[in-house]
């Protein structure tokens, strides 16, 4: 590959990972951080296991980006981002965002390890070519709620105290 093929590719990654859109994916890690510990009323702790949540949150959501814009080519509005060339490979990239999601999570801990695996699975089932039921809008809602709610239970546990 020639130099300008390189930063192409880069600068096309860069794009199509949606940077504004990180920015406010880190900040919904760091709330529930400090929701839970609020919540709970705990001391803080956690801190070195938080640095590993939010890499692990951040490849997923890059990953899951790259898939979404290998599979439908990146045409159309695009929120929080511009439309970008979609580099051949970008499937490549997204699964091995994922892999590194899951690596992230695993180094934080048993609890956030299964719940990037169950992540991980939920962005590829609905971001795979062969995935049936894509295009059903009740199919997709009901995959992100399932992972939604799954991974709350077992990251936070009981019910939130009312106060």
């Amino acid at each position: 590959m020639s130099r300008s093929s390189v930063e192409s590719m880069v600068i096309a990654l860069w794009h199509l990972s949606r940077p504004r859109l990180s920015a406010c994916v880190v900040c919904l890690v760091l709330m529930g951080f400090g929701w839970a510990h609020w919540d709970r009323a705990l001391m803080l702790r956690g801190m070195s296991s938080l640095c590993w949540i939010v890499c692990a949150w951040w490849c997923l959501s890059t990953g899951t980006l790259w898939l979404n814009a290998d599979l439908d080519r990146d045409q159309g509005e695009v929120l929080y981002g511009t439309t970008a060339p979609v580099p051949r490979g970008l499937a490549i990239y997204g699964y091995c965002a994922l892999a590194f999601s899951i690596q992230c999570a695993a180094l934080a801990g048993s609890t956030p390890f299964v719940c990037g695996l169950l992540c991980v699975a939920l962005a590829i089932l609905y971001s795979h070519p062969k995935r049936v039921g894509r295009d059903i809008p009740w199919a997709a809602r009901s995959s992100t709620a399932w992972g939604m709610a799954s991974c709350h239970h077992l990251w936070v546990g009981p019910p939130l105290m009312l106060r």
